[in-house]
């Protein structure tokens, strides 16, 4: 097998850009109206409203960095439902929310577990950088009585190369590696035809209740109006790049993002809807207001 230098192509790859060149359809992938790309140089996002990588075949959604799909499922459920969704926002390319709730959860035999239905908030507030993302998760409970929820992540990493994820080629992404799993974290591997070692490193706080190499599980206790957060940074990593010719800049902390996890949020954008009558002006200084 042909090794070939940081940077550049192997003979496969050149086959499969050749190919790519000179096919007569662009692509068969397509992406949906209401996906929403997060994207910050090499690596970029690409979501379905929920923020959810459903690994639907046809779709190309997925978490990218230098061509290769280093994740390929991303989905979150409460006691293993999907989610509704309300609304998503993205702005500035590298940050994007999604507004969520549930619908009913409850579950026989049961009681005090779920949640009736709409009473379930979900936000998922997130942030790109140089080959990482950071997602912060809200959950809050809007219902008259305490709730017990399971939050589950799962997530998968086919490493596909992105002219196989866009159905123009069938160059092989390489062989599968056992995930590394630890108390916090856990991270996916894959040993790549160039001979470098791809991995995508799942970090979570607080510690999940389960973590193995395809799911997070996190048992939520929440009374009344009671909200928990959970933090992800989700870093991408090549063996045997060459060194960065620049500082690599970190994602934004999502923290700042939105209302619900600035302080003084909604005091600020009361304020700034009375700025003055100009719609783009308003829009600029709300987009502006997660940064101060």
């Amino acid at each position: 097998m042909t090794d070939a230098p940081p940077g550049e192509l192997t003979p496969g790859q050149h086959r499969a850009r050749e190919q790519c060149l000179t096919q007569h359809h662009a692509a068969r992938t397509r992406i949906g109206a209401d996906d929403i790309i997060l994207k910050y140089d090499d690596t970029f996002l690409v979501a379905d409203a929920a923020g959810d990588i459903g690994g639907d075949q046809g779709r190309g959604l997925g978490l990218f960095y230098g061509d290769t799909r280093f994740l390929s499922l991303y989905r979150l459920t409460l006691d293993e439902r999907a989610l509704i969704v309300l609304s998503s926002e993205h702005g500035g390319g590298d940050w994007a929310t999604h507004a969520l709730e549930n619908e009913a959860l409850e579950e026989p035999h049961q009681p005090g577990r779920g949640g009736a239905p709409h009473s379930i908030a979900v936000r998922r507030y997130r942030t790109a950088g140089d080959a990482q993302i950071r997602e912060l998760i809200t959950v809050s409970n809007y219902d008259i009585a305490p709730t017990r929820l399971r939050l589950r992540l799962h997530f998968a990493a086919d490493f596909a190369d992105v002219f196989l994820v866009r159905s123009i080629s069938g160059h092989s992404p390489g062989t599968p590696q056992p995930a590394q799993v630890q108390s916090d974290r856990v991270t996916l591997r894959c040993a790549g035809d160039d001979r470098h070692e791809r991995s995508t490193t799942l970090q979570f706080a607080p510690v999940p209740a389960q973590l193995d190499g395809s799911c997070a599980l996190f048992e939520l206790q929440l009374q009344p109006r009671d909200c928990r957060e959970i933090d992800v940074h989700i870093t991408l990593q090549v063996s045997g790049d060459a060194p960065p010719r620049r500082h690599r800049e970190a994602a934004r902390d999502p923290h700042r993002l939105g209302t619900a996890a600035a302080p003084h949020g909604q005091e600020l954008l009361d304020a700034a809807a009375r700025l003055s009558s100009h719609p783009l002006l308003d829009q600029v200084v709300r987009r502006t207001l997660p940064d101060l």
